[in-house]
């Protein structure tokens, strides 16, 4: 069994090129946040969401106050996965919103 040192070596060691494929390294990623989320405690794991992302935070409570967050997940329902033009959150908007807020809040959506 490796060392702690050795295991940290090389966790630190990673780089994009040692993948072949865009899914192999898509998996070590996800496999690192797994990793992160059995290390981190409750509290840790809610002081990098309000503290170190609160722009993330402030973004979905934006959109869930807007009701697009219900709109979108219905649409995400009948076609998984495809991006959402920033015309098309405006029309889901249960209220008239600045495109240019919706616009730096974008994730999956043109």
């Amino acid at each position: 069994m490796p060392s702690f040192q050795d295991t940290i070596r090389n966790l630190d060691s990673l780089q994009p090129s040692q993948f072949s494929t865009d899914a192999e390294r898509y998996e070590a990623k996800e496999a690192a946040r797994r990793l992160l989320n059995r290390l981190e405690t409750p509290f840790e794991q809610g002081w990098r969401l309000s503290f170190e992302t609160p722009v993330l935070i402030a973004g979905i409570q934006t959109i869930l106050d807007l009701g697009i967050w219900k709109q979108w997940t219905e649409a995400n329902k009948k076609n998984p996965g495809a991006p959402v033009h920033l015309d098309q959150l405006l029309k889901w908007a249960n209220a008239k919103a600045e495109p240019n807020l919706l616009r730096e809040y974008r994730c999956h959506w043109k």
